[in-house]
């Protein structure tokens, strides 16, 4: 039987509309598969033992401490500076801070978890741009962040993350980036919650829509910034509720992948249990990509914060959650009584 032109043409058109209906459904498969896998052998996510050390500071303190970088379990070294060091003016830029620690990093052969502070350390520059602060109490004084959803605060951000990808996106001794944002000690996701700075921040409009697509936004910098490198986002309760940290660990992982992890910057037994929602996303993270976790306190300085099993049992937790990667202190670091401890953690942590 001889078919029509115009049939045939129609048969063409539906076909065609078929292809790419299969071909989207299977794109859309193949990218939920890839998200939900483990991570790939041929990516290198972060892991070892590193040091929880003091910060770089344009006033000379060092992050790469010759006395840790020489010790053969530590295997890297959370170097971390402030926004304000590294920008002192708009378009002005002090890399020479990170250059230094790089270098010294990369003569001990460690690697280096890189970490950009923001909040309090943000620079006060940003103001006289237009951009809105937060002012509140930290740490017995009177700081100021920007507010995180803020325009000129985030182009500013957004603009720096990009230029610090420009320059260090392919140095190999760094192992991961912490993804940094505005918040109350500009490390970690929390925001200052006392009673008047909860009135305050409705005063400033937050909602948790508003400090959520801030995050998503500064998650896409990093991202672009550095395609080719680990990154991870620490995780707290925001305002005392889990939603934004959940949505952040949800977006994290559907945006970049298996090199997006998540990070305990509070890894404590007791705060496995004071945060019993970030330690769930801590769990599922190490089970799907990876986590990373800095112990809350120094063990040498304040040995009555852990448990009655002391540092070892706070490190078997996180080898027991899947954690390979733990940023220790380097007061921990330097104990001659915690060595044997520390060389055996840092072997099991490759294992």
């Amino acid at each position: 039987m001889c078919t029509s032109p115009g049939v045939m043409r129609q048969n063409v058109a539906l076909a065609g509309r078929l292809f790419v209906a299969v071909g989207a459904v299977l794109f859309s498969l193949t990218s939920a598969i890839v998200s939900a896998a483990p991570p790939s052998a041929a990516l290198d996510l972060p892991r070892g033992l590193y040091c929880s050390c003091p910060p770089t500071t344009a006033q000379g303190s060092r992050s790469v401490l010759p006395a840790v970088a020489r010790l053969p379990y530590v295997d890297g070294i959370l170097v971390r500076v402030s926004w304000a060091d590294l920008a002192p003016a708009s378009g002005v830029y002090r890399w020479e801070l990170l250059d230094r620690e790089l270098a010294q990093a990369q003569e001990y052969g460690k690697k280096v978890a890189l970490a950009v502070v923001n909040g309090p350390a943000a620079p006060a520059w940003l103001a006289t741009q237009g951009a809105q602060r937060f002012t509140y109490r930290f740490r017995d004084r009177t700081a100021a962040m920007p507010v995180p959803w803020d325009g000129v605060y985030l182009a500013a951000w957004s603009d720096f993350i990009k230029r610090l990808g420009e320059r260090y996106r392919d140095r190999k001794e760094i192992a991961v980036v912490h993804i940094t944002h505005a918040s109350l000690n500009g490390f970690e996701m929390q925001l200052p919650l006392s009673p008047a700075d909860r009135a305050a921040w409705q005063s400033v409009g937050y909602s948790e829509r508003r400090l959520l697509a801030s995050w998503k936004s500064v998650i896409d910098a990093f991202a672009q910034a550095f395609p080719r490198t680990a990154v991870d986002v620490d995780v707290h309760p925001v305002l005392g509720a889990d939603a934004v940290a959940q949505a952040v660990a949800e977006y994290g992982r559907q945006r970049i992948g298996t090199r997006f992890g998540l990070f305990a910057g509070w890894w404590s037994e007791r705060n496995t249990q004071v945060y019993a929602g970030m330690y769930a996303l801590i769990k599922r993270s190490a089970a799907t990509h990876f986590a990373t976790a800095q112990l809350a306190h120094s063990y040498t300085r304040m040995p009555a914060s852990f448990g009655a099993g002391g540092l070892a049992a706070t490190i078997d937790l996180a080898l027991a959650d899947g954690v390979r990667y733990l940023e220790i202190w380097n007061d921990d670091l330097l104990n001659p009584a915690l060595g044997a401890l520390l060389h055996d953690t840092s072997a099991r942590l490759h294992r």
